[in-house]
């Protein structure tokens, strides 16, 4: 290509020469990979920046470092593992089961959990009873999601005891409270707000869930959306981009600024950064939020979820054990972690969905699991081992690798997935979603009303931006946008029609290579 055409190309490429409005997707989870998904089907303009070195956000696949067992490392998802509500009208199953995606997984069911009392010899309790008081507890949050307007202001803990059926009266029963609640919330009773505990996602999609079993993880979801998309990188998608302002005074257009000093601006932003980011100093807006949403995203909470995954050379365990939850015993509030033995581990079996390795998945939440991403690895597996001993004894053999995730100290993160904490109004949840001044956009699972915490809530509210963005950009398409907008102060105005998606520097480059090489046609 000659140097004239490639100054013709500069001139006549819609996206470089300000004849197309541009959009900047900040994050490159599923809600920003959704937003990008939508804005290509609608041929807009976008670019998407993404502070990792990959996709996918909190929907992620690592494999185990340490020796290979068999066949080689083993595929694990220390984020999200799971598909909640199974149906095609949820988009991340019909995403995962079309023939484009084919994600594999497996039904999960929770029929089959062993529960056991942990009381230094063995493990021991009644089943039966056990199954009746899941049974009993789920009736009554059931009941409390049924009434929400009548418990409006109280905390799950206060709902519960209002509410009478359910009782936490032994260590056994504190942990199936923590399995009703922590393990389905990431958090305790005394911090979810009872008015919000309603998980519309088994109502409207179905109660059944399917672990990925995948061998490329459940990452292949992600990335999925990124070929939808078409992402390249180096073009339309920055890794290793990390945001640090975001300047949306001007009357045209959003600027961010990324912590390597180069900036990018466009006419629209969609922000698709976690609840637990958006909470933290690290990150500028430029002017401040307005101070009725920043209060409200100051409002939210983002859980703490981890699965430690432990690799085995055998399957000591038996080939018929799915799972097991089990608490300490004699302690009572077992599910804030205030002594060496008040906690809860829910473990789960990945053998019979994986045939060549062998591998245990320890659930913990809130305290214990902010505890072990502060202590060693090491701690961490001769505390979940010294249980199995307790249940299996000699039997018990020790783990030849472990994964241990971080999320809370992650800054890329902090935190697992958000939940409604208590003291959260609807009104506020609102303040915190709305758009600014039309042109700057928030999406996430925190900002779902319906389905925060989960995956489709996330691709979702990042179509539903996306849409938002298309409206203002084609006044004829077919979509009726529901986020509140709020206006910002004191917009600047500049001297610059709409924006491109161009680093300012290449910008400048650009433009001053194009008028020189036409110089002599004018």
């Amino acid at each position: 290509m000659s140097l004239r055409s490639v100054a013709v190309f500069f001139l006549l490429s819609p996206a470089l020469c300000f004849g197309e409005k541009t959009v900047l997707i900040l994050g490159g989870g599923l809600a920003g990979l959704q937003a990008a998904a939508t804005l290509r089907s609608q041929n807009i303009n976008f670019v998407l920046l993404e502070s990792t070195n990959e996709v996918g956000g909190r929907v992620l696949t690592r494999s185990f470092q340490g020796r290979p067992i068999n066949v080689g490392p083993a595929v694990i998802n220390p984020g999200a593992q799971w598909i909640h509500g199974i149906s095609t009208e949820n988009p991340i199953w019909a995403l995962a089961s079309s023939d484009e995606c084919n994600v594999t997984s497996a039904f999960f069911g929770y029929d089959t959990i062993a529960f056991y009392d942990a009381d230094g010899d063995g493990f021991k309790t009644d089943q039966e009873t056990s199954y009746a008081d899941v049974d009993a507890v789920f009736d009554a949050i059931d009941v409390i999601a049924e009434n929400a307007t009548k418990y409006a202001g109280m905390s799950l803990r206060e709902a519960l005891n209002d509410e009478g059926s359910w009782t936490v009266n032994t260590s056994m029963k504190s942990a199936i409270n923590w399995f009703a609640v922590d393990f389905e919330h990431a958090a305790n009773a005394s911090q979810l707000a009872a008015g919000h505990i309603a998980l519309p996602t088994y109502e409207v999609f179905g109660e059944d869930n399917h672990l990925i079993t995948d061998s490329e993880g459940i990452q292949k979801i992600p990335k999925c959306i990124a070929k939808q998309a078409n992402l390249v990188e180096g073009t339309n998608l920055h890794l290793n981009a990390r945001v640090k302002t975001i300047d949306y005074g001007s009357t045209n257009n959003v600027t961010v600024t990324t912590s390597d000093g180069k900036s990018y601006s466009a006419d629209y932003a969609i922000v698709t950064f976690s609840a637990g980011v958006l909470r933290h100093q690290g990150l500028d807006f430029v002017p401040p939020l307005p101070e009725d949403k920043q209060e409200a995203i100051e409002k939210f909470r983002m859980g703490l979820y981890e699965t430690v995954y432990l690799k085995f050379r055998n399957n000591f365990w038996g080939e018929t054990l799915k799972s097991v939850a089990n608490s300490s015993q004699g302690v009572n509030n077992i599910l804030v972690g205030t002594s060496n033995r008040s906690w809860v581990f829910y473990f789960y079996n990945l053998a019979p969905f994986h045939d060549d390795w062998h591998t245990l998945a320890a659930v913990a939440t809130g305290e214990l699991a902010l505890k072990m991403e502060r202590q060693s690895i090491n701690k961490t597996r001769d505390e979940i081992m010294d249980l199995l001993r307790q249940q299996y004894g000699n039997a018990t053999e020790d783990p030849v690798d472990i994964y241990v995730p971080i999320w809370y100290h992650d800054d890329n993160f902090y935190g697992s997935y958000s939940y409604w904490p208590l003291g959260l109004t609807r009104s506020e949840f609102l303040d915190a979603k709305a758009s600014i001044s039309g042109k700057l956009y928030f999406a996430g699972e925190a900002f779902s009303e319906d389905f925060p915490a989960f995956m489709h809530g996330a691709y979702l509210t990042g179509e539903e931006a996306a849409n938002c963005v298309v409206k203002k950009i084609k006044p004829d398409f077919d979509f009726t946008c529901n986020i509140t907008d709020k206006s910002s102060e004191s917009p600047t105005p500049t001297p610059t029609g709409s924006a491109t998606l161009l680093n300012s520097s290449f910008t400048a480059m650009a433009v001053s290579i194009v008028s020189f090489l036409l110089l002599p046609w004018l």
